[in-house]
């Protein structure tokens, strides 16, 4: 067998899987979540292509919870054109614990009714 890296191909299929997390649904979403420039959010989608292009075992997840049906639709189309399973990607939802919940104030992004628990948006500090 000839040796590539530390295992051959076929072995490194089965010891690795690699999970992709995308942090939006979309450029600005990404930027709003994150503080990196919007276009960065392209970077993780070409490590997915570039993933499956070297046969490593991938699937990618996205946080949803600031997303409209729409962007995850789209993003859900983006990421078929990867590799058709990317379609049913892992859907993440955001946990609001309380350091997450002051980054989010700081960098002043509206947090979601759904991951606070109450009825109505919570006031942006």
């Amino acid at each position: 067998m000839q040796q590539e890296g530390i295992f051959s191909p076929p072995l490194r299929r089965h010891l690795i899987l690699v999970r992709v997390s995308l942090k939006g649904a979309s450029d600005d979403e990404f930027s709003r979540l994150t503080g990196a420039v919007p276009g960065a959010f392209e970077l993780q989608l070409k490590a997915l292509e570039h993933l499956v292009k070297h046969g490593v075992d991938v699937h990618p997840a996205c946080l949803v919870s600031f997303s409209t049906e729409d962007r995850v639709k789209a993003l859900r189309t983006r990421l078929g054109a990867i590799h058709p399973a990317f379609e049913n990607f892992e859907e993440e939802y955001l946990i609001l614990y309380p350091d997450v919940e002051e980054r989010l104030r700081k960098m002043k992004v509206s947090i979601p009714v759904m991951a606070t628990g109450r009825t109505e948006p919570a006031e942006n500090a």
